[in-house]
């Protein structure tokens, strides 16, 4: 629970640099999942 606590963490803290460098490839289908998924 501590661990994925601390993934949660770091992926919000780095979302904008996933973001920038995935954007390209994203679609909207995937932000859902992941918005889904991570809130």
């Amino acid at each position: 629970m501590i661990k994925m606590k601390k993934i949660k963490q770091i992926f919000q803290d780095h979302w904008e640099g996933f973001v920038k460098i995935y954007k390209p490839r994203i679609r909207k289908n995937v932000l859902r999942e992941v918005n889904l998924n991570y809130s």
